[in-house]
């Protein structure tokens, strides 16, 4: 009878760009040695940092549309893809253009926080033929824009009605800003949460969220009561 024997390697245990041998030896109960064999392979590295770029670098959300751009990476298993997206305010990421060999792109973006200065996060993914990947971000101010009404916000969602005519990531950005429409709420008359231990103002009118952390004690859902250590 024979037995089927695995070695299982957790991922991201092997160094990128190594050369490595794995030996494989077959003894007998007497301790004979009864078959050897080695396996040299070459671990597959991601690709060499190069430049990602976004412009402007501040600008005013569904107003001004941000390009960005990678350039100069290198690897030696071509072609090259490129993914890119930005951190939501619920941190969630959203793509704005899937995989492809396009190595730039543009977009609308939604504001940033008040918190954070209307900052926002943009992600760039750089994938081998392999899918060895690196990553790398920049960081843009997206300012809020003039108040819209319930009418602009449907004009605005109505945009695209045959999605026939229409690329796949067109579709996913407008629907990501279309749900950052329809769920943003006016926080213009929030107080200071950071004072007050709270995470920003983001699903309740002029209310801050919850305590920033489990290490706080206060209430657990949207308030601007104070949380304490």
């Amino acid at each position: 009878s024979s037995n089927t024997n695995y070695l299982v390697l957790p991922p991201n245990t092997l160094l990128g760009g190594s050369t490595l041998t794995f030996n494989l030896r077959c003894i007998s109960v007497l301790g004979e040695v009864l078959a050897v064999s080695a396996l040299t392979i070459v671990v597959n590295s991601s690709p060499k940092p190069g430049k990602f770029m976004v412009s402007p670098l501040v600008g005013t959300e569904l107003k001004d549309i941000f390009l960005f751009g990678a350039q100069q990476w290198m690897d030696a298993d071509l072609p090259l893809y490129y993914q890119f997206a930005y951190i939501s305010s619920t941190e969630t990421v959203i793509v704005l253009q899937s995989r492809s060999a396009l190595s730039y792109g543009h977009s609308h973006l939604p504001a940033g926080l008040d918190s954070t200065s209307n900052a926002v996060v943009i992600v760039a993914q750089i994938l081998d033929e392999l899918h060895a990947n690196s990553s790398t971000s920049s960081i843009v101010r997206v300012l809020k824009g003039p108040a819209l009404t319930l009418t602009d916000i449907v004009a605005f969602i109505s945009l695209i009605k045959n999605r026939s005519e229409f690329s796949v990531d067109e579709i996913k950005r407008h629907n990501a800003l279309s749900l950052y429409l329809v769920n943003s709420v006016n926080c213009s008359l929030a107080p200071n949460c950071s004072a007050l231990n709270r995470k920003s103002c983001l699903k309740t009118t002029n209310t801050c969220g919850a305590c920033k952390s489990n290490a706080f004690i206060g209430d657990s859902f949207d308030s601007n009561s104070p949380c304490y250590l």
